[in-house]
């Protein structure tokens, strides 16, 4: 993680452009980008490593049965923390907020996401591709 912060001071502090020659030479030694998401800010103080946590190119890389447990895990795991059913309610909220995007590209959400109830695999996609935005925020 060095490495990104490191090249994020070089683009945010001393101008240097993403694909600047100082930037890729920090960034050379493997599939780094210069973004940190909030899996980073929240949960890197406690020494997660979110390459073992994600496949690198999730929307490539994951089947949708694998995905739909992944997301299964990741509601539990909200329902799990204190206030679970609020962070919950919260979720669904932002999902609801996401308008729609392109001709059938991203259709808009169902009241409660969080339910799975009555998706297509089409439904998943889209909560996939909206989700890794959702990483960001």
């Amino acid at each position: 993680m060095t490495k990104v912060v490191e090249a994020c001071e070089h683009i945010y502090q001393r101008g240097n452009t993403v694909d600047g020659s100082k930037v890729e030479d920090i960034l050379s030694n493997g599939l780094w980008v210069p973004t940190l998401n909030q899996f980073i800010w929240k949960l890197g103080l406690f020494g997660l490593n979110p390459f073992h946590m994600l496949v690198i190119d999730l929307m490539h890389e994951c089947k949708l049965g694998t995905w739909k447990a992944l997301f299964t895990h990741l509601i539990r795991l909200l329902y799990s923390l204190p206030g679970g059913s609020q962070l919950v309610a919260m979720f669904d909220c932002r999902f609801r907020q996401v308008p729609t995007f392109g001709n059938g590209v991203i259709c808009k959400f169902m009241n409660n996401t969080s339910k799975m109830k009555r998706l297509a695999a089409q439904d998943f996609k889209d909560i996939l591709q909206v989700f890794l935005a959702f990483l960001n925020y």
